[in-house]
């Protein structure tokens, strides 16, 4: 009895081992014959700019749609590409790949050491400049000069002054208030230059009491037909010049 069990094990083992070398097998010959019929031959790109070029593109064509992974793909070209905010990659059988894209816009220059950095309005390193181009973006200048290499494209400046900078910025630009710079001058104050105005905000105080106060005030002034020259929002009390 335990020779014919013992017999009775192998035999299963035996059947077992065989039918998966089987299938594997027939997996490998499958993939090997019909790699060429699902190897990607075309990428249709629907993007928010496509006058922008993508990295990463090349390494696509010739991969296998069976093996491709969308999600992993999709992974590598926003780390390829830091001016991508979404991208979607989807199959489209048997050689077709569909890539759906936007772009992070760009918002300003940011001034370092031998350059400038270009950001977007999260703070993200979109592109880093030796020379200012001709982008009609305001400045942002900070009060130390962060050396050139010491931030790459992708990288987030997330330091709290350059992020209250960033979302001052945003709010001006909504009010339809011309802007052409930002002085972070010190630890806590920020200084934005518009054409024939000035705001001054602070690091110290919240941000959102100071962002309501700007929009409230402008809105105000508009309503009632007035210019200010200046406004301080740094006290408890805005502080306006005429």
């Amino acid at each position: 009895m335990p020779a014919k069990s013992s017999f009775r094990k192998l035999l299963t083992i035996t059947k077992v081992a065989f039918l998966t070398a089987s299938v594997g097998a027939i997996a490998f010959l499958f993939l090997f014959y019909s790699y060429p019929l699902f190897a990607v031959r075309k990428i249709a790109i629907d993007g928010s700019d496509r006058s922008l070029p993508l990295k990463g593109l090349t390494t696509l064509y010739r991969a296998n749609l069976l093996l491709l992974s969308t999600e992993e793909k999709a992974d590598d070209l926003l780390r390829e590409n830091p001016r991508l905010k979404t991208v979607v990659v989807t199959k489209e059988y048997p050689a077709t790949l569909h890539l759906t894209y936007t772009f992070l816009t760009p918002v300003v220059f940011f001034t370092v050491d031998d350059g400038f950095y270009i950001l977007s309005e999260e703070g993200k390193i979109l592109e880093r400049l030796h020379k200012k181009s001709d982008l009609p973006l305001p400045i942002i200048t900070y009060y130390q000069k962060i050396p050139f290499q010491q931030y790459k494209a992708g990288n987030i400046l997330s330091f709290k002054d350059i992020q209250d900078s960033l979302a001052y910025l945003k709010k001006i630009v909504e009010l339809s208030l011309p802007i052409d710079s930002i002085d972070i001058k010190g630890t806590n104050m920020i200084v934005c230059n518009l054409k024939e105005k000035t705001i001054i905000f602070t690091t110290s105080k919240d941000r959102g009491k100071q962002l309501f106060e700007l929009e409230s005030i402008v809105r105000k002034f508009k309503i009632e037909g007035r210019e200010f020259t200046s406004l301080d929002l740094r006290f408890d009390k805005p502080v306006v010049t005429f």
